[in-house]
Order: C-alpha cells, then sequence, then structure tokens
C-alpha cells in the first residue's frame, strides 16, 4: 500500500514553523543550520515545493522530503500519515499528554534572568504562577514552557519559546511532544461567553489583556493559522476584535481572518479595538 502523508503545508504549520508562499513554494528560515543567524527580516533560504514537499536550503545545501523532515524534528511515519497506521500497541489515551507534576517541575526551573524577561514583557509573577509558565530542556535546547490546556482544561502539550538569549536558535517556537497540534490558547474564555473576545497575536499578549478583564484568544500556531472549526465556537458571540501585529504580514493574516469570520468584510462600519496601543 502507498504511504500518504499529509501535506507539508499542513506538518509547517502543525510544527509552528512560520512560512511564506512564494510561487508554488514555501520558504522558511533554514531549521538545521544557522544558515538565517543574520538574513534581514523578510529573508530566509529554507524552500519547500508546496506539493511534492521535498526541500532545499539554498545556503547550507540541505535536501530531502517530508518524511526526512518528521525524521529531523522527532516525529515518526504515523505523525505525518494521511491515515496512521495500525499498531500493535496503540498509544494511551489521557486527559493530558503532559502531566501537572511536568508542568509544575518547569515551573519551579524558572531561572533568574528568564522570570526578569518575562517582567519586561509585562508578565508579573503573580501572572507567571496563574499561567504556570516556565523553563525546561526540550530537543536538546533549553525553552520557556508555556502549558497548553485542551477544551476540558486538562494540560495537553507545552509551546516551547526560544531562549531568548540564543540567538542561535533557529526555531522560534515547538511543541513538546513530537506531533502535538495547534490549538486555541485560552479556550476558557469562550465557556458561558456571548459579549466579546480579541484574537490577539501570542499566548503572552493573550495573558497580558486577560489580566485587565479583556477576555482573549490566540492560535498556538501564530497568527496564520486559525482552523475552521475554532470560527464556530465564537457565533454566539456579540463582537469579535482581531488584534495582530502591525506588520505587513500580520496585517494580511488579519484580513483573511475577518473575511472569514465577516463575511461582508470591509464594508463593516470600523470599530476601535479594545487592545490597549492598537
Amino acid at each position: 500500500m502507498e504511504f500518504r502523508t499529509i501535506t507539508i503545508t499542513e506538518y509547517l504549520t502543525q510544527k509552528g514553523i512560520a512560512f511564506t508562499e512564494r510561487n508554488g513554494e514555501l520558504v522558511a528560515k533554514c531549521i538545521f543550520n544557522d544558515c538565517d543567524q543574520d538574513s534581514r527580516p523578510n529573508e530566509a533560504h529554507l524552500y519547500f515545493h508546496a506539493e511534492t514537499g521535498q526541500y532545499d536550503c539554498k545556503k547550507c545545501g540541505e535536501t530531502g522530503n517530508i518524511v526526512t523532515l518528521a525524521k529531523h524534528l522527532g516525529d515518526t511515519a504515523d505523525d505525518i500519515a494521511l491515515s496512521p497506521r495500525k499498531t500493535t500497541k496503540p498509544k494511551k489515551v489521557g486527559k493530558g499528554r503532559i502531566s501537572a507534576e511536568m508542568v509544575e517541575q518547569c515551573h519551579e526551573a524558572i531561572p533568574y534572568r528568564i522570570r526578569a524577561y518575562l517582567h519586561a514583557r509585562g508578565l508579573t509573577d503573580a501572572l507567571i504562577a496563574h499561567f504556570k509558565l516556565g523553563w525546561g530542556q526540550f530537543y536538546g535546547r533549553s525553552w520557556i514552557t508555556i502549558p497548553i490546556k485542551n477544551q476540558d482544561g486538562d494540560f495537553e502539550f507545552f509551546k516551547l519559546r526560544c531562549d531568548p538569549d540564543d540567538s542561535k536558535q533557529a526555531d522560534k517556537y515547538r511543541f513538546y511532544p513530537a506531533g502535538s497540534t495547534a490549538t486555541l490558547f485560552g479556550w476558557d474564555m469562550l465557556k458561558n461567553n456571548t459579549d466579546m473576545v480579541v484574537i490577539c497575536e501570542g499566548e503572552f499578549d493573550c495573558i497580558l489583556l486577560t489580566s485587565i478583564g479583556i477576555p482573549a484568544i490566540t492560535s498556538t500556531a501564530g497568527a496564520g493559522t486559525f482552523k475552521e472549526e475554532w470560527i464556530a465556537h465564537l457565533k454566539n458571540l456579540k463582537k469579535v476584535y482581531v488584534c495582530f501585529d502591525k506588520m505587513k504580514r500580520e496585517k494580511r493574516e488579519r484580513k483573511n481572518l475577518l473575511l472569514r469570520l465577516i463575511p461582508n468584510y470591509p464594508k463593516q462600519p470600523y470599530t476601535k479595538s479594545p487592545c490597549p496601543n492598537a
């Protein structure tokens, strides 16, 4: 039987790897070597063929396909299979893929410099404790850990943010365990809520908004990912604000999302966002 995989677009989105589309190719920062350490903001060297999944770094020469990429990122063939193969040992089904004990261990391990970094981002010790932000070693590097919960409120996976002092780290963020798929951060903000919510750029923005009484959610895979099934959870709200960064790409993603939320956008009258400095 032919082994069929998900598309490279789906896989990169699942793994939280940012990319842009150019003439049938997906272009991303090199995740194999330090090729883009000194690149300009809009410059990248890792090219993927959108249909075949074949990749080629124009700087270091790394080549391969979605299978070799999955292996490099610690995934198995089942993680990229279009129809996962049956195994004699099925995965255990539990309430969460990471444990509360693991979350607590990472939370207690935050070094002073990372706590200072979070403070500079506006996150107080109370917020750090409430959202159980932490610090841990994954995939051979150190990361800031953001525990992500599912709709039932159980811990599902870690969103890993790179060490702010590690300039050589190619991946800005990843998921742990490998194979975890994008979800919403802030599911609890939608429960029993018929008023309003803000869709923002990232988890830290989300935390800051909720801390001042503004219900907020965000995609764990960034502004470019907002699944169709999530939109259904917004239908009972009176107002939905989209508050992304002011970069060109984020403006495009904001408009794309608004077009999906509001069929006759941009004919709707402009409403000032509740986000500070938006």
